[in-house]
This record gives structure tokens, C-alpha cells and sequence, in this order.
């Protein structure tokens, strides 16, 4: 529907509700011609020590001290109690009895004095903070029964406590007249209630059916209203709580003061401006409305200061002026849910500042100033129930468009898909083929490479083989050479030994890519280990110091014994060939505490310079200090990849000057399954 339409709804909807409204006020001006008004008949007494008695305020002294009131009672709030006087004369023709009513539920106690014939005084109580029994009528607010002789002036005295304001219309009727009048207040009244019990119940269904907080938050605001509406009338204690006056005094300081904060949190929702990320006005718009409210709710509740409550209304007047300005701005800007709000706030504001100046006593109390505000509030939760059952049809409109959105996405992406998967399969058959091409030349070069590995293991067996034998007949003839000549032969014999094993080991598949095939862990004799690693370093360099230093080394360790040799030769190698003679070479050997076992490889060589140290496991990498030292720069990498193959670790220390260190850690482990 255009905006334009949605506007003439809404003022033709306003206007019905003026029409009602106009209706029942023609209704309760015909009967004001059949009652008593007391507006500029009556006088007041302030007591603040609430300690004067009907026989103090009739004495001659004390009299003088009452003040004419030129209008209704709008004495605002009070300390202590007030004093009411007020004289009456029924015509003879008049009907009786005459019933004298304040209009307001908020009254904590009155009590009535009317003289008797013999000269005292019959007291009558009412209130909400008093019981109903021993009330001349139950009637939500207080009603006396005036049984007066005709023709003759009567002086009546009320007494009034109340924390609330003592500002209300004071009335005398006929009986025909209270019924009537109290028969279009109840018809109101339900009228009131029932539309915000529908609208608590409708909000509480569309919450059900969309989980959509807004309509949570809005029939909370209703209820909190209605029951504020409730309390202040009456209704509640007369219809609920007669036996509990103080229940229902809590609930009406409860509802009055949580109606702002609760109603901001609509709002903010209702605008949209819950979502985050949250501006920190709007933060501080949540937060310190909540602060006020519990905070004079929990004074009213214990102490009770009769300042708390006209500030508390000068605050909800302070806030909501704020509030129109956000919806002004909001509205300027496009916002089309602040826009309908605008159409009842300044309604809502208006007859909050009545309510203020009668509370406080600067405004004349009226039937129409006292009801305003439930006329008001009532047509404006009317609107906000309008914007918000929109809301739920927009969802609806927007679910559709969605809807088809993703229809039509769906489509497209349908039609993509299918041009993509015929793209994804020629590329796919492309890769096939170049996979294939590559697996088949990868093979080859496999097989090429286990052919060269096989050729040349046998071509260095049989030279050797031939070294070996030479070694062992020289070694067996030379029984009877001097020492010198025979520890050559012994130490060509070792270095047979060692190529032999190392062409066994490296020369093997499986061996040579040890990383990729994985640790084979076995139990191992570590002493044996190091003992080797010693007799390797000796075999390279009899001018350098080598010791082992390994006392608590376990017979059998479960690791990779061919992986943790070469990376302990290797090491050991580095030590020799990078130290100058006469350097000390230590190995090793002990049970870390953490578990395990600790190797290490220590020199007290020259160390490695501070620039190269964080290159040491780069592969190809030669520090300074290498070179006119033959190499390749793969001798670190290898011994750690052989030892974190395993799950351990491989660290240096070092020093320029100071040694070089490598240390191994082996985890405990369990032996490899066959």
C-alpha cells in the first residue's frame, strides 16, 4: 500500500477514537448537572506531625488556621497529613443519601467526621492502604455515605495521608447520579483493560509464531502499563488484592517506575537500534533509565521520601522529550517505524506534563486532566500495536522476496554450475592424463634409480671385498711387525668394517629415505651406540680428544638404532672435521628426567659465529668458518630429521669461542610391529 494510504488510515483511526472520546465526555457533562461540586467550597489544613485530632482541628485557634482552597484539591505532596473542611446544606426536595467521592485510587488513608446530634463525631475510613470492611461502599476509589438533614448546613472534616499526591477531584452526588457515573467509569475502564489484554495476548501469539523479540517486549510494555492503570485506579485492590492493600501498593511503585525503561527497550527495538554494533547512546539510553527506576523503586520501597515521586515524573518527562527528539531525528532521516510513533507521542508527552502539574499542585485537578492520560496511553498503545502487527506483515513480504530471491539465485546458480562441472571436467580429464603421464615417468625413474642403486651396491662390493681380504692377510701376516705397523693394519681393518656397513645401510631402499618410510624402533644398546660413535671419531682423527661419559644409560632403549647411529656419526663427524686438533670431543649419555634419554655431541672447538647460528639447518648451508672444509651442508638437517622422526628433538648451543653442542632427546616408545 502507497504511504499515503497508510497515513489516511491512520487519521481516520485517530479521528474514531476522538469521536468516542468527545462521546463520553458529552455523556459525563449531562450528568454533572446532577451533582454537588466542591471546587472553591472548601478549606485545608496542613499538619505536618500528623498528630492533630478532629477535636484539636475544631477548636477556635486551630480553625482560624485552615485556608481557603479556591478549586479543587491540588495540594500536591504532602509531609505528615491534610486537613479538609468543607460545608454542605441538602435541599429539602433534595434525594438522600449523598454520596461524597474523591477520584483517586493513590489516596493511603481518609478519614471522614460528621457531627451527630449529641455533639460527636462519627468517623468513617477509606483508602488503599486500609481494609474494605467497615468502607461505606466497596468502590475502588474512596466513596462516604452522607446522610444530611435538609435545610440545614452541615461541617464535614477529612483527614488525608497518602505518599502519593493529594491533588484530585473531590464530588458529591445522588445515588442516581454515582450510578450512573460509576457504570460509564467501569464501562471505560473495561474498555481500557480489554483492549490491553487483547493486545498482550495477540503480541504474545505473533512472539509464539515469529520468535521476534519486538512483540515480547511490546506486551510486557502493555502489561506493566496495565497494571500501572490498574493499581492507580483502584481496580486491582478492589477486584484481587482487598486483603492485601500493601501487595498491591508494591505492584502500583513497581509498574510506575519500570514503565520508562521498559517501554525504552521497545522503542530501541522497535527502531531497530538494539542490533549491534550498539552506539553508545543508545547504550547509555538502555542503561541508565534501568539504574533510576530500580534504584527509586528499592527507596520507595523501604523509606519511601516523598520527593522520589515527583522527581521520578519530572525524570519520565526529562526522558521522553529526549525520546521525541530520537524519533524527530530518526523520522528526518527516513525511518518510517519513528514516523508512526511521532503520530501519539506528543500526545503521550502532553498528558504526561498535565499529570505532572496535577501531581505536583500547580494544575487545577479535573475529570478530564485525570483521564486524559489513560485516553492517551490507550490510543497510543493502539498505534504502536498497528506499527508492530505491520512489522509482522513486512516480514511476510520480505520472507516472500526472499523467497524468490532464492529461487532465482538457485537458477542461476544451477546454470553455472552446469557450464562450471563441464569446464571442471575437461580440465579434470586433462589432469588425469598429465597425472598419468607423470605416475608412469615417475615409475620409470624409480626403477631407473633402484637399478642404479643395485649396480652400484655390487660395484663397490667387489673392490671391497678384495680391500677386505687384503686387510685381514696383512693384518694376519704382520704378526711380527713392529706396534706402529700393526695398529695401521688394525685401523685399515676398522675402516672396511665401516664402509661395508655403511654400504649395507645407505645403499638399501628402505634405508635411504628414511623419513619417508618412518623409524624402525627396536630395543637398542645405547653404550653400544656411543661406543661406536667413539671408535667412528677415533677411526677419523687420532689428534683429538674423544670420550664417552655415560653412566646411567639403559641396557635396552626402544628406538631407531641404524637412524640414531648415522645421526650420532654424523654429528661426531661434524665435531672432528670442524675442530682443529687437539680439541675434546665428549659423548653423552644419561636419562632425562622428564623421561627419556638425553645423547649429546660436545666440542670445545671455536664455536659458530652469531650471524650463521640460525641457519644451521638449512639445507646446503655453510657456515663462515667452513670453508676450506669439505661438505655439502646436509649433515645437520639429516641427524634432526632423524631423530624427529622418531619424537624427539635435536638442539645446538654454541658460542663464538666457547664449543659447539648438539643435543638429542628420545621419547620412551614402545618396539615397532613387524
Amino acid at each position: 500500500m502507497p504511504a499515503h494510504g497508510q497515513v489516511w488510515r491512520m487519521l481516520r483511526g485517530t479521528l474514531l477514537l476522538l469521536l468516542i472520546s468527545l462521546s463520553l465526555t458529552t455523556q459525563a457533562k449531562l450528568l454533572l448537572s446532577s451533582q454537588v461540586s466542591l471546587s472553591g467550597n472548601m478549606d485545608a489544613l496542613l499538619d505536618p506531625s500528623a498528630k492533630l485530632r478532629i477535636e484539636d482541628v475544631t477548636r477556635q485557634e486551630i480553625a482560624q488556621r485552615f485556608e481557603h482552597l479556591p478549586g479543587q484539591l491540588t495540594l500536591g505532596y504532602v509531609t505528615g497529613a491534610a486537613w479538609l473542611r468543607l460545608t454542605l446544606t441538602r435541599p429539602a426536595d433534595a434525594a438522600t443519601p449523598w454520596w461524597l467521592e474523591l477520584n483517586s485510587g493513590l489516596i493511603d488513608e481518609v478519614e471522614l467526621y460528621q457531627p451527630g446530634a449529641n455533639g460527636s463525631w462519627s468517623r468513617h475510613v477509606s483508602g488503599d492502604m486500609q481494609p474494605w470492611r467497615g468502607r461505606d461502599l466497596a468502590y475502588p476509589t474512596p466513596v462516604f455515605r452522607l446522610d444530611l438533614p435538609p435545610d440545614q448546613p452541615v461541617t464535614l472534616y477529612l483527614r488525608l495521608r497518602s505518599m502519593a499526591t493529594l491533588s484530585t477531584n473531590l464530588q458529591v452526588r445522588t445515588t442516581e447520579n454515582f450510578l450512573s457515573s460509576s457504570n460509564i467509569q467501569m464501562l471505560v475502564f473495561g474498555m481500557v483493560i480489554g483492549v490491553h489484554l487483547v493486545l498482550i495476548l495477540s503480541n504474545l501469539w505473533f512472539f509464539q509464531a515469529t520468535r521476534d523479540n519486538i512483540y515480547l517486549l511490546f506486551s510486557l510494555y502493555t502489561l506493566i502499563n496495565g497494571l500501572n492503570g490498574l493499581t492507580a485506579d483502584g481496580l486491582l485492590h478492589q477486584y484481587a488484592l482487598q486483603d492485601w492493600p500493601r501487595v498491591n501498593d508494591k505492584i502500583q511503585i513497581l509498574s510506575f517506575f519500570l514503565a520508562l525503561p521498559t517501554g525504552i527497550m521497545f522503542f530501541l527495538q522497535y527502531l531497530e537500534r538494539l542490533k549491534p554494533p550498539r552506539p553508545r547512546w543508545v547504550r547509555l539510553l538502555i542503561i541508565l533509565p534501568w539504574a533510576v527506576a530500580l534504584g527509586a523503586s528499592a527507596l520507595l520501597w523501604g523509606t519511601e521520601p516523598r520527593w522520589l515521586r515527583p522527581a521520578y515524573l519530572l525524570w519520565m518527562s526529562g526522558v521522553s522529550t529526549f525520546m521525541c527528539m530520537v524519533l524527530l531525528g530518526l523520522a528526518w532521516h527516513g525511518n518510517r517505524a519513528a514516523r508512526l510513533v511521532l503520530w501519539t507521542a506528543p500526545i503521550a508527552l502532553t498528558s504526561l506534563l498535565i499529570r505532572l502539574g496535577n501531581n505536583s499542585g500547580i494544575l487545577q485537578s479535573t475529570p478530564f486532566s485525570d483521564h486524559l492520560i489513560y485516553a492517551s496511553s490507550t490510543m497510543y498503545m493502539l498505534t504502536l500495536n498497528y506499527g508492530v502487527s505491520r512489522r509482522y506483515k513486512e516480514m511476510q513480504q520480505a520472507k516472500e522476496e526472499a523467497k524468490n530471491r532464492v529461487l532465482q539465485i538457485t537458477q542461476e546458480s544451477e546454470h553455472r554450475l552446469e557450464e562450471l562441472v563441464t569446464v571442471r571436467t575437461h580440465a579434470l580429464h586433462q589432469a588425469l592424463k598429465l597425472l598419468e603421464s607423470s605416475l608412469s615417468a615417475e615409475r620409470q625413474t624409480h626403477e631407473e634409480q633402484r637399478r642404479f642403486f643395485s649396480t652400484v651396491s655390487h660395484e663397490l662390493r667387489t673392490p671391497l671385498a678384495v680391500i677386505d681380504a687384503t686387510a685381514k692377510n696383512l693384518e694376519l701376516d704382520g704378526q711380527d711387525f713392529d706396534t706402529a705397523t700393526r695398529r695401521r693394519y688394525a685401523k685399515l681393518q676398522r675402516a672396511t668394517d665401516q664402509l661395508a656397513m655403511l654400504i649395507k645401510n645407505c645403499f638399501q631402499e628402505d634405508r635411504f629415505e628414511p623419513l619417508k618410510h618412518g623409524p624402525k624402533r627396536q630395543a637398542t644398546d645405547l653404550n653400544e651406540l656411543l661406543f661406536d660413535t667413539y671408535e667412528s671419531a677415533v677411526l677419523q682423527s687420532q689428534q683429538h680428544y674423544v670420550r664417552i661419559e655415560a653412566d646411567d644409560l639403559p641396557e635396552a632403549f626402544v628406538c631407531d638404532p641404524e637412524g640414531t647411529r648415522l645421526a650420532l656419526r654424523t654429528l661426531v663427524g661434524n665435531a672432528i672435521k670442524y675442530t682443529p686438533p687437539g680439541t675434546q670431543v665428549v659423548l653423552r649419555g644419561e636419562l632425562n628426567p622428564t623421561g627419556g634419554v638425553t645423547l649429546e655431541v660436545a666440542d670445545n672447538g671455536p664455536g659458530v659465529c652469531t650471524e650463521d647460528f640460525p641457519h644451521l639447518f638449512e639445507r646446503y648451508y655453510r657456515g663462515k668458518n667452513a670453508a676450506s672444509v669439505p661438505g655439502s651442508g646436509l649433515g645437520l638437517p639429516l641427524a634432526r630429521g632423524l631423530i624427529e622422526m622418531q619424537g624427539g628433538s635435536l638442539t645446538i648451543h654454541s658460542t663464538t669461542s666457547q664449543g659447539f653442542r648438539v643435543t638429542l632427546w628420545l621419547p620412551s616408545t614402545k618396539p615397532s610391529s613387524a
